[in-house]
């Protein structure tokens, strides 16, 4: 792996530390329901439309959990400005 000169990195970006521990088991739940709506929509989808439908559905403190879905890696930015669920990294943090 050749280091970026100007950052000293591998140019991979890292994946966040495991936050399982952090969640709390009505967290993983969300998270959980969360999965079923983005499994719903594209394979490339908008955040504020899984917001919407997490708000619709009555899933208990939706803006948090989002953030805590961004923030673990579980939903991910495509570049593109739409955002995509990882599956590895879900099943990962959401398991244990």
């Amino acid at each position: 792996n050749k280091k970026d000169q100007k950052t000293g990195t591998s140019g991979k970006q890292a994946r966040p530390a495991c936050t399982c521990k952090k969640l709390t088991y009505s967290q993983k739940i969300c998270a959980k329901q969360f999965a079923i709506l983005a499994q719903s929509m594209d394979k490339h989808f908008s955040l504020p439309e899984l917001l919407h439908r997490a708000v619709i559905s009555d899933l208990k403190d939706p803006y948090s959990i989002l953030n805590i879905l961004l923030k673990s890696g579980i939903i991910v930015p495509d570049g593109r400005g739409f955002f995509t669920w990882d599956t590895e990294t879900a099943n990962r943090i959401l398991a244990c």
